[in-house]
């Protein structure tokens, strides 16, 4: 079964996997990524922040990414996790208002997260991945023309699920995969 909004979602995610990206969105991208990672900074004194750290490190694994603003080493999920509770929790981080989605909470923290373990990327091509990926969240999070029927009824997203946040359905590794898939070309 063919889906236009679907298909209309891989043709931008395309697209930014080849660099066809605005300059006003690259300009843009700029700005919200350096202002995320300070919002994301910032969080480190947020409150509830020692016990989500707490959580996240007595799960165990591999050090792979760095906490912002502490420089604990976690697993890439408990650090997004992490990093994206800060981005959120005082809730200067970037929102959508028409798709009432904090994307960039879940999506820069899980990219700079897989870049780090990765051993880094050229700029270019992480934001790039941070535009397709916030672009998608924001498209799944959107009202769809036909909403699938298993849809909660009341409920029309593009897609019969909105996008979760690295670790529930998603992890950072899954996250990390729009690096490879928008560094593509």
């Amino acid at each position: 079964m063919q889906d236009p909004v679907v298909d209309k979602i891989i043709a931008h995610v395309a697209r930014a996997a080849a660099g066809e990206l605005p300059e006003a969105a690259r300009t843009a991208a700029k700005t919200f990524v350096a202002d995320s990672l300070g919002v994301g900074i910032a969080g480190a004194g947020a409150p509830w922040r020692s016990e989500v750290l707490n959580t996240a490190m007595a799960a165990g694994g591999a050090p792979e990414a760095m906490v912002w603003g502490t420089g604990e080493r976690l697993p890439l999920a408990a650090a997004a996790m992490v990093n994206g509770y800060q981005m959120h929790a005082l809730e200067f981080d970037c929102v959508h208002e028409g798709a009432v989605v904090h994307a960039m909470s879940a999506v820069l923290p899980c990219l700079v997260g897989s870049a780090e373990r990765d051993g880094g990327i050229p700029g270019d091509r992480l934001l790039r991945a941070v535009v397709a990926g916030v672009d998608v969240a924001v498209m799944a999070r959107s009202p769809h023309p036909n909403p699938p029927p298993q849809a909660r009824e009341g409920v029309r997203h593009v897609l019969p699920y909105p996008l979760p946040h690295c670790g529930r359905g998603g992890t950072g590794r899954d996250r990390g995969r729009w690096v490879r898939v928008v560094g593509a070309n």
